[in-house]
């Protein structure tokens, strides 16, 4: 199992997501087209399955799902002035799933 620390910022366009550093995902890239990436997200009971658009690998790195938006506004951080998107601190886990567990607001 290997671990990569990362930060998160929200994001915001048809609907809320969380962009990525996607040089983390490319080893995994082949396993993330074929599998939903898993992402945990502090507060929430479920984790959320999430399949990544082809625009991820095309230079779009966001990881985007209504219920991460819905996460965002039950924290009050689904609006930010422009250029000032809330950022976060998580971690990508690679083992028998891909986890995204998002962890504080850095």
């Amino acid at each position: 199992m290997k671990t990569y620390a990362l930060t998160l910022t929200g994001w915001r366009g048809g609907t809320w997501g969380l962009r990525v550093q996607r040089e983390y995902f490319e080893a995994n890239r082949g396993r993330l087209q074929r599998e939903p990436l898993v992402v945990e997200l502090p507060g929430m009971d479920a984790s959320l399955r999430v399949c990544l658009s082809p625009s991820f690998w095309r230079g779009c790195p966001e990881v985007r799902s209504a219920a991460i938006g819905r996460w965002m506004c039950s924290r009050g951080e689904a609006r930010w002035a422009r250029g000032h998107p809330p950022k976060y601190r998580a971690s990508l886990i690679v083992g028998q799933e891909i986890i995204l567990r998002v962890e504080t607001k850095a």
